[in-house]
């Protein structure tokens, strides 16, 4: 799958060269796309025969194993309920796919000035993706792009696990990540966390092999595809200084030449947008640090209390899984939090790799934000390897502890999967043809936190296509289908014809009075009519 991860890495470098030569059309696109759908293609028809898998015959002889195979595909059918429904989530609505939408409409990739868009300014080698899937369809395509990631995670980490266990463990690790609730609902989205997660599980593999061979081969591997996950998103960094001590600490032959090279081929995996970066910003880690060449533009500067907050994480790591495991919205398993005390006691007698993959997933996790449980998910599969690991412990091999240990682990799962059940209800009339595209996003919109959506069709009626309206209090801007420029980056001396003003705002009083031509309650619109320069 390291082929195919690098592959993708490729794919969406070519998307980015072609965006900023401003030939984001439909037949360039499709002609760099044709050789990867078809070297696709050809590798389906060469793996055909996968369903007789080597395990079939052990496949056959456990229950236990067909059962956890029917709740992965139970899992995955959810799941793709939630793909195939239109787009609520924040982050997306806010810049995944209006960043995407921006570019297609403007046929390249532009820097985007002003305070609202500055994410479009970061790493973003997912979202290359849902440029192509905006060219060629729309948001659904998007979603369904992230949740084909959140599938190669779960083959990226059974053929991880499958490397230390038998099939039956292999697949208890699998039900776990997979069931988790923040992994069912990032399933559902146009986020890039899942594209992160596929790349992290890779390198991880891939490292742990080169400390198991020594090949070298195998740590350059693992430097490019951590190079792919900060070109998907910057917080990866936390993994870089996690390999790169993981090296220091093993201290094998050569092991300055092998930081120095590890990290030259991770730069050189994430430098076209560190370029991208420095040559609007002036800071080629942006967000880190600010915006150099504006610096009251928004970004991110750690600070000393930042850093020593991240310090101690560390000692308090039980506390901050305690925490994880109970956030309504996006929780993690609680496997992870019943295990951990096994794990203290187990983790001194367990293989080298074992010990390698815990000290990963907590130096990674030190320099995850807090802010949601969402910025641990790329560790979570490592930190599954390491659970697994409890069933070496010859404790836990009593045939009494080790049927409590896994149906535990089935309960929780379960438990899961009824939760995301329950909160994949919501797309049901959609789905099911019981509502349209329209009414779904009418009821369910967070009209009051800045989305916005045309609920009864005034704008598409009585925007012309040369009208261009300033937007005002409108935060997510993806349902937009009018021309328009928001306040964060429109510039003096721009004709517009309307202002419209959301989040019940009223007319800034530079405006003067002005007539009021629309107005909704449910999506708290107002619209102008303006008819001259802005100043």
């Amino acid at each position: 799958m390291v082929a195919l991860a690098i592959a993708l890495g490729i794919y969406s470098y070519l998307i980015l060269a072609l965006g900023l030569l401003g030939w984001l059309y439909r037949l360039p696109v499709f002609g760099v796309s044709l050789p990867f759908l078809a070297g696709g293609a050809y590798w389906l028809w060469k793996n055909r025969q996968f369903c007789k898998l080597k395990w079939k015959d052990e496949i056959g002889k456990d229950p236990l194993v067909v059962f956890l195979i029917v709740i992965v595909v139970i899992q995955i059918l959810i799941n793709l309920l939630g793909a195939l429904s239109p787009e609520l989530s924040f982050d997306a609505l806010w810049y995944h796919l209006t960043t995407a939408k921006i570019y297609v409409q403007n046929h390249q990739i532009l820097y985007l000035p002003g305070w609202l868009l500055w994410p479009a300014n970061v790493p973003r080698l997912a979202d290359m993706f849902y440029v192509v899937s905006l060219l060629f369809s729309n948001e659904i395509l998007a979603k369904l792009v992230h949740f084909t990631f959140g599938i190669l995670s779960v083959v990226a980490l059974f053929n991880l696990l499958k490397r230390y266990f038998n099939l039956r463990l292999s697949l208890l690790g699998v039900v776990t990540f997979y069931t988790m609730l923040i992994v069912g609902w990032q399933s559902t989205t146009a986020y890039v966390e899942l594209v992160r997660v596929f790349f992290e599980i890779l390198a991880l593999s891939c490292f742990l092999q080169w400390v198991e061979t020594k090949k070298e081969n195998l740590l350059w591997e693992a430097g490019i595809l951590v190079g792919l996950a900060m070109a998907t998103k910057i917080l990866a960094f936390g993994s870089l200084f996690a390999f790169l001590i993981l090296i220091f600490v093993l201290r094998k032959k050569g092991w300055l030449k092998q930081i120095l090279k590890f990290v030259g081929l991770a730069m050189l995996a994430v430098s076209p947008w560190l370029v991208f970066s420095f040559v609007h910003t002036g800071n080629p880690l942006f967000p880190l640090f600010g915006n150099f060449s504006q610096p009251d533009a928004p970004g991110i500067n750690p600070s000393l209390n930042w850093i020593l907050t991240d310090l101690f994480k560390l000692p308090l790591f039980p506390w901050l899984l305690w925490k994880a495991t109970l956030v309504p919205d996006s929780v993690i398993s609680p496997i992870y939090l019943i295990f951990l005390p096994l794990i203290f006691f187990a983790i001194w007698k367990q293989k080298t790799v074992i010990k390698i993959t815990a000290l990963y997933v907590l130096v990674g996790l030190s320099f995850a934000p807090a802010e949601s449980t969402r910025y641990l998910l790329p560790y979570l599969p490592g930190f599954t390897l390491v659970v697994l690991s409890v069933f070496n412990w010859e404790w836990a091999k009593r045939k009494m502890v080790k049927n409590f240990l896994v149906a535990i682990i089935i309960f929780s799962a379960i438990l899961n999967l009824g939760g995301r059940a329950l909160a994949t209800r919501k797309f049901l009339p959609y789905f099911l043809g019981k509502q349209s595209k329209s009414e779904f996003l009418s009821q369910r919109l967070n009209f009051a936190f800045g989305d916005f959506y045309d609920v009864d069709g005034f704008f598409a009626k009585n925007i012309k296509k040369d009208d261009l309206v300033l937007i005002y209090g409108v935060h997510n801007l993806y349902y937009v289908d009018f021309p328009y420029i928001h306040e964060s980056w429109a510039r003096h001396g721009t004709y517009f014809t309307h202002v419209l003003l959301g989040s019940n705002q009223s007319l800034p009083e530079k405006f003067g009075k002005r007539f009021l031509l629309y107005e909704n309650p449910k999506t708290q619109v107002k619209l102008y009519i303006f008819g001259q320069k802005y100043q």
